[in-house]
């Protein structure tokens, strides 16, 4: 019994010497991906006062576009809003705006 385990014992440590981490570094390589814009949505900005509402939906249209030109984005209508922003304080109504995702 002893001789059957010490010629176990050298039958594995010589299976064993062949197994060696592989030479090289590491490659990896990606021929294809997909690449989907992410979606966002600018609701209008609550302006102070009448005067300021003009510059509040530019505000929103720069950001839009700039976002939509990255091609990295993509613009969720405004029709598509479930909620609006109706006062600065008001809390943001994730679950809405989740939905619309």
């Amino acid at each position: 019994m002893k001789s059957f385990l010490i010629g176990l014992l050298a039958a594995l440590t010589l299976l064993a010497g062949p197994v060696q981490a592989q030479d090289g570094p590491l490659r990896i390589e990606i021929t294809e991906g997909v690449i989907e814009p992410l979606p966002f949505a600018v609701p209008d900005f609550v302006p102070d006062s009448p005067a300021a509402a003009d510059h509040a939906a530019r505000i929103a249209r720069v950001v839009a576009a700039d976002l939509s030109g990255t091609g990295l984005f993509r613009e969720i209508p405004a029709s598509a809003h479930i909620s609006q922003v109706s006062d600065f304080g008001a809390p943001v109504q994730f679950a809405d705006w989740k939905a619309i995702n």
